[in-house]
């Protein structure tokens, strides 16, 4: 590798040259040739010096004028105005070739002008150049300095005029300044040394721009005839294309006016002729009619933003009040600099194909509830992207929505049509025109987002779905809720086929599920190993029973008003053969998706009233149930039979229910629990004050316990706010005839804050964690030892609202100040 890079770099170097001399070799062409090409650009270059030469000719011939009159310089009187004469003879002599020709435009000049312009230029130069020879030696200071500031300005000034025609400037710039130089260094002074070598320079400096600026006028007026010449091409090729097609040809300028307005575009377009120069998305937003038209048109005004060409670009427009489907072909036209000079495309009128595949569609391909995509036309879109995702990622969305079954079974088929039809209208509403929405099959939808920026957000338009859809949904039947899971995933990140995606987006959707629904998940590899865990799971759990896994962990309840153990809570566990111990929020909420809580609730009801009955007699026993076994036709059935068998009394067995049972209001689950009460048993209002709690509730049905949420048992002791709720619900409890159990109980300051408070029972750390039966057995037969737990270390300002004999009015003193 080190020896090959001599002979690349040489190669470079020897290139660059060639190149070079090319170029210099054109611009001699152009003084020289005889061909045509070069006729032309020579007639651009005399037409720029003829404009301007006038004046160079008055300029100089009122320098002369000037010298001759003014300058110090003992010359003879008829040598000074010889010279004059000579200077503005031959500036009038140019000025009469101006005149003559000056009403004539040429198109092609000879190298016989730009001969006779050289000697011209040269002769004339050849007169002033006599000016320092005869100053320079004999001249006083002043009239030196004012000889080298005229020779100076003629360097510059002519060079810079004839700089088209170079031969000419390079006479006359070489001929005055050579001249001054030599003139100046016969003096033999260093001032007029120094003088002879800047006028040296300056006019080397002189010469080569001349040079530069010929080659590149040169180079600018070929450029400019080759790109005329490809024009008037272009526009040949133009005219016979639109002539035998159906496409119509169409081209606009930097600022999106269109131009080359051609018969059949105008026939199309309905152009007159007020119109004819107006902007072309300005003309297509004027006939843009309904969403889909609006959209098309944005999304064109894009595509031009963006400065990229693009094809077939399909736009509804109404033209003449009949709604057309044009296809648009279009790329950007630039220079050579880069700068943009407008776009040239063809427009196609697609209606008659576009309304056939729109009814084939319609027939094969769309869901007749939703008039969405249907699976099969969400597959052919996600095999189309996955072909095209390597240039354009995109992302896919399934989604099903939450808890659908239930709203069918509550508000009928119906009502569950609309929920589907009402899902379709607001996902077609978040979306894209370009990106795709399908209904998969019953309550499962699909979202293709076409070219997303990153992953993120994808998530973040699966969040917006969840929360577009948590609004709920109005009905014949009243609102119903039913939100939706979503799971997502990226193309072509997630997966390179059809099947696989799909799959993939499953996995995130049953993980967004588990996870408490209503929400939206990104598809992880680990996924798919979570997937099977959670099957390996799900399997065990329902061999669980059988195995004698489960176990019964109680946790003892304390009335506070006797300092007596008044009862104990059943707490399930499941003691896993591989896994251990397994916390219950890790497998309670799959049992209640997968319908295994029946089975485990009716376990649970079993053990409880048995173990009850043998070992904590006299004691209530205390068993929480799901709202899926509440609303159950057989539910008072399976507790009558727990009874029965076990032999414990209907008044020691309560049932702890949550207020998530209420969000719905099962007429079934209301029935239930009354026949339990009817029955004797119990039934408890579990995590009151939280998440759905209103007191309508407490009006559907006469609870005879609420059970007061650790959330505001942990923050007794801090928040006054916590005080004054607590305080609020026992008041509230005892005012309808109901007794109250804290849980989360761990201090004594707690306790003692909830026994003032009024509060009949609590449970919690305080008193013992969760137990085994025999554990709880030897507590209780030594509770006679234990002593009520005393607070030392809360202010009585704590205990002051808690002690206040009027009901609802809270009053503390702390530091003088009445709260």
């Amino acid at each position: 590798m080190p020896a090959s890079k001599p002979a690349t770099t040489s190669a470079k170097n020897s290139v660059l040259p060639q190149a070079e001399w090319a170029t210099w070799g054109r611009l001699v062409q152009v003084y020289q040739g005889r061909d045509t090409e070069s006729a032309e650009i020579r007639a651009r270059l005399v037409q720029w010096v003829t404009f301007v030469s006038p004046w160079l000719m008055v300029l100089n011939i009122i320098s002369a004028v000037s010298l001759a009159l003014t300058l110090p310089v003992p010359v003879a009187p008829w040598l000074r105005w010889s010279w004059c004469g000579l200077v503005c003879t031959m500036c009038a002599l140019g000025l009469v070739g101006w005149l003559r020709h000056r009403h004539k435009t040429p198109t092609r000049v000879s190298p016989r002008l730009v001969r006779k312009a050289t000697i011209h230029a040269g002769a004339l130069g050849v007169l002033w150049a006599t000016l320092p020879w005869a100053v320079f030696p004999d001249g006083s200071p002043l009239a030196q300095v004012l000889i080298a500031g005229v020779m100076t300005g003629m360097v510059a000034g002519g060079g810079f005029v004839l700089t088209p025609l170079a031969p000419a400037a390079i006479a006359y710039t070489v001929v005055i300044g050579i001249s001054t130089s030599v003139a100046a260094a016969r003096i033999h002074d260093p001032i007029a040394a120094l003088l002879s070598a800047l006028m040296a320079g300056y006019t080397v400096v002189s010469v080569a721009a001349v040079l530069l600026g010929a080659r590149r006028s040169a180079g600018a007026l070929r450029a400019e005839r080759e790109a005329e010449r490809q024009g008037q091409l272009v526009a040949l090729l133009l005219k016979d294309f639109e002539s035998q097609s159906a496409d119509v040809m169409w081209e606009t300028d930097a600022t999106g006016r269109l131009v080359r307005i051609t018969p059949k575009l105008t026939a199309l377009m309905r152009l007159d002729e007020a119109s004819s120069r107006r902007s072309l998305l300005g003309w297509f937003e004027q006939q843009a009619a309904g969403a889909e038209a609006r959209d098309a048109v944005a999304q064109l005004r894009q595509a031009f933003a963006t400065g990229q060409a693009f094809r077939q670009r399909g736009v509804p427009v109404v033209v003449a009040g009949s709604a057309r489907r044009w296809s648009i072909t279009a790329r950007p036209l630039v220079d050579e600099s880069g700068q943009d000079q407008g776009w040239r495309g063809v427009i196609t009128d697609i209606t008659l194909e576009h309304d056939a595949q729109s009814r084939m569609q319609q027939l094969a391909l769309v869901d007749s509830l939703t008039g969405l995509a249907n699976r099969t036309q969400l597959r052919d879109k996600l095999q189309l992207k996955l072909a095209s995702a390597a240039s354009k990622p995109a992302a896919l969305l399934c989604l099903n929505m939450d808890h659908f079954k239930r709203v069918n079974d509550m508000f009928g088929h119906a009502a569950g049509d609309v929920v589907l039809r009402e899902t379709a209208r607001r996902l077609r509403k978040l979306v894209r025109a370009s990106d795709v929405v399908a209904r998969a099959g019953g309550d499962e939808f699909a979202v293709l987002l076409d070219d997303i920026a990153s992953e993120e957000d994808a998530l973040r338009f699966g969040q917006r779905v969840v929360a577009e859809l948590d609004r709920g949904f109005a009905s014949d039947a009243g609102i119903i809720n039913s939100g939706a899971s979503v799971g997502v995933v990226a193309i072509p990140a997630h997966g390179t086929t059809v099947d696989e995606l799909l799959a993939n987006a499953d996995l995130a959707l049953g993980t967004a599920k588990t996870g408490g629904r209503a929400r939206a998940e990104m598809f992880r590899p680990d996924m798919g190993e979570r997937l099977r865990l959670r099957m390996t799971m799900e399997r065990d759990l329902r061999l669980a029973v059988s195995r004698k896994e489960l176990r019964l962990h109680w946790q003892p309840q304390v009335d506070t008003a006797e300092w007596r153990i008044s009862g104990c809570e059943a707490l399930l566990r499941w003691q896993h053969g591989e896994l251990g111990l397994v916390p219950p929020m890790n497998f309670i909420p799959m049992a209640e998706e997968t319908g295994l809580i029946v089975e485990l609730g009716a376990w649970v009801l079993d053990e409880a009233c048995r173990v009850g009955a043998q070992k904590l007699p006299g004691l209530m026993v205390a068993v929480n149930v799901s709202p899926i076994q509440v609303v159950r036709d057989d539910f008072v059935n399976v507790v009558r039979k727990a009874l029965a068998a076990s032999g414990l009394p209907a008044q020691r067995l309560e049932i702890e229910i949550t207020e998530s049972l209420f969000i719905d209001a099962s007429p079934k689950a209301l029935k239930n629990l009354e026949t339990l009460r009817q029955m004797g048993v119990r039934v408890a209002l579990d995590d009151f004050g939280t998440g759905y709690s209103s007191l309508a509730y407490l009006r559907q049905f006469p609870f005879d316990t609420l059970k007061i949420d650790r959330a505001f048992v942990r923050e007794l002791v801090t928040q006054h706010d916590a005080r004054a709720i607590v305080r609020s619900i026992v008041d509230l409890a005892s005012a309808l005839g109901m007794s109250t159990v804290a849980e989360g109980v761990e201090e004594p300051a707690q306790y003692e804050l909830l026994r003032r408070a009024g509060c009949a029972g609590v449970q919690g750390f305080l008193i013992a964690r969760p137990m085994l039966i025999d554990q709880v057995v030897e507590m209780i037969e030594s509770w006679a030892m234990q002593r009520a737990p005393k607070s030392d270390s809360v202010p009585d300002s704590i205990f002051a609202p808690l002690d206040d004999t009027v009901p609802g009015e809270l009053r503390s003193i702390d530091g003088g100040v009445i709260h």
